[in-house]
């Protein structure tokens, strides 16, 4: 144990002298990195204009772009020459727009970049949703005007450039990555929760037959924490087909509720059922309608966005209702019951307000992250449900213990420890209901000699010194493929469930002769012990019963007995 206390301060040591020396080492003035040396880049989100028919110049808001009466808007924006002969890059985060990029000085002005969506290619994708673009400003273009041409598909408040910064690209990818780390790690984390609850549900339903209902939570926070981190920076500047990146993000946002209705089915009292199909069937509905429209006809998915949104909080409204009254139905029980419906109703209740809010800033702003109170919301909703499960496993745990111990009382004997009467009637149902599985099924019927003159002339307590040295006779004899019992006060039986032959059995039953033998070396007589034996076998016509067996074993150790007294054995 000292040894442990010393490691253990040592390790405790190391750690600390790393976290100061760190600690000291970052807060010195020499604090730049491989990327700051490329240089910066500046904020590219303010300075653009656009010419009005008398070619007079007018502001633009780039993340709200006003297209008129027109489907094409022409954006302008001026840099500056530079002398370090490195390109620079223009980086734009764009929602619903195709457009084309120029460069340079009025005469010398090219196209450098071309975004637009291909419905022949990717069928479900009519218009484009958020890209990440990183266009390469030449050198030799270094000094002019950005010309953007931009085309419009929806005309409404999505529609827009919703981030742009001019500057090295190593640099703009650091600040991006830098920018949303923390929402990105929590949805990692997220996702792992999820993937650990289905585990455990798995794993305590299938081995350890404990009823949790996290199969379903951990789908719901799995699938929630991905349609949230579609919508984040960092996926969206890895991936290679952003179209389908937008395309997970709409169908992942359909189908989430799902689960999470499946889930609350299971662990609450659903009184208006019919409520739920309703549910289930206008979610199902949405989804095949929307695809189909997005294959077949004009119709994307952001302009069936408003359908989904309904359907959503129609989902949120019955699961709210339904863990509010479930909550209220257990008012009168237990103190941990409340308290899990309590925690539920809160979590969940907390989870749809933080969606209702998300759903409210993607019309008001559209251009931002629609997920900020979602992840909240769930980071709540993942910890209560973990809390929930675990208390559940907890009591389940208890109360298993219980039963295990109530049972192992009213089936075990309690002087040798064997299992006793009811136990042996049980493993008789067992084994005639099993018959068909064993080569052999034998019952061997043990009966202690002299137990009745012993507790006579001796006393009970020397007659019990007999049944247990029988016991633990029998019982370290007739082990693998043996089940044994005390079925009377001085009787036993063993019943053995095999493929081994007959012969075997009767090899076990001369090793517990010898046995007996060594155990009364050294005895007074009255506690030497004798006990007769008789073995009966199944027939493999199988034209009996176990019960007929177990009478026949019963006859033949009464001979043996009888046997026994003849020889004063």
């Amino acid at each position: 144990m000292k040894t442990n206390k010393a490691v253990n301060f040592i390790f405790l040591f190391l750690l600390v002298t790393i976290t100061v020396i760190m600690g000291v080492t970052h807060s010195g003035s020499n604090k730049i990195n491989a990327i700051d040396r490329l240089g910066t880049a500046s904020d590219f989100n303010e300075g653009w204009y656009a010419l009005d028919k008398n070619n007079i110049s007018y502001n633009v808001n780039i993340h709200e772009l006003d297209f008129g009466d027109s489907d094409r808007l022409t954006i302008y924006h001026p840099y500056s020459a530079t002398t370090d002969y490195i390109n620079r890059t223009l980086v734009m985060r764009t929602n619903n727009i195709s457009f084309v990029v120029y460069a340079g000085p009025d005469t010398e002005k090219k196209r450098v970049y071309e975004y637009s969506t291909s419905p022949a290619s990717f069928p479900l994708q009519k218009a484009p949703g958020f890209a990440w673009h990183f266009i390469n400003i030449p050198q030799h273009l270094s000094g002019g005007m950005i010309q953007i041409d931009v085309y419009s598909h929806f005309k409404d408040m999505s529609e827009g450039i919703t981030s742009a910064y001019y500057g090295k690209s190593a640099v703009i990818l650091k600040n991006l990555i830098e920018e949303q780390a923390v929402p990105f790690f929590l949805c990692i984390i997220l996702i792992l929760v999820g993937i650990t609850y289905i585990l455990m549900h798995l794993l305590f339903n299938n081995l350890l037959k404990i009823k949790t209902q996290l199969f379903y939570i951990g789908l719901f926070v799995l699938m929630t924490s991905l349609y949230s981190m579609s919508h984040l920076h960092i996926p969206a500047l890895f991936v290679d087909n952003i179209d389908a990146l937008n395309n997970f993000e709409r169908m992942m946002m359909m189908v989430m509720p799902l689960a999470l209705m499946i889930h609350i089915e299971n662990v609450c009292d659903v009184r208006k059922r019919v409520l739920y199909n309703i549910a289930y069937a206008a979610l199902v509905l949405n989804y095949i309608v929307e695809i189909l429209l997005n294959i077949f006809a004009n119709i994307n998915f952001h302009r069936m966005l408003f359908a989904s949104h309904i359907v959503i909080i129609y989902a949120g409204i019955m699961i709210m209702y339904t863990v509010h009254n479930d909550r209220k139905e257990y008012k009168e029980n237990d103190d941990d019951v409340k308290f899990n419906k309590l925690l539920l109703s809160f979590s969940i209740s907390l989870f749809f307000m933080s969606m209702i809010i998300d759903v409210m800033r993607m019309y008001l702003a559209p251009m931002e992250d629609a997920t900020t109170f979602l992840r909240f919301g769930l980071m709540i909703l993942a910890a209560c449900a973990g809390i929930v499960s675990i208390r559940e496993v907890s009591e389940y745990s208890k109360r298993t213990a219980v039963s295990d111990s109530i049972r192992k009382m009213a089936y075990t004997d309690e002087l040798t420890s064997l299992s006793n009467r009811a136990s042996f009637e049980t493993k008789l149902d067992e084994a005639d209901s099993e018959k068909n599985h064993f080569a052999t099924i034998a019952i061997l019927v043990f009966d202690v000699n002299s137990l009745k003159y012993v507790n006579d002339n001796f006393g009970h307590q020397e007659g019990d010194k007999l049944i247990t040295a029988a016991a633990s006779a029998i019982g370290e004899t007739f082990g693998d493929g043996f089940a044994s019992f005390r079925i009377g006060g001085d009787e036993f039986a063993s019943v053995y469930t095999g493929n081994e032959t007959s012969g075997y059995i009767d090899h076990q039953i001369e090793l517990f002769k010898k046995r007996i033998e060594e155990m009364n070396i050294g005895l007074p007589t009255h506690l030497k012990l004798s006990v007769a034996v008789g073995a009966a076998y199944m027939s493999a016509a199988g034209t009996e019963t176990i019960t007929d067996v177990f009478r026949r074993a019963d006859r033949i150790m009464y001979e043996n007995k009888k046997e026994m007294k003849r020889l004063k054995v």
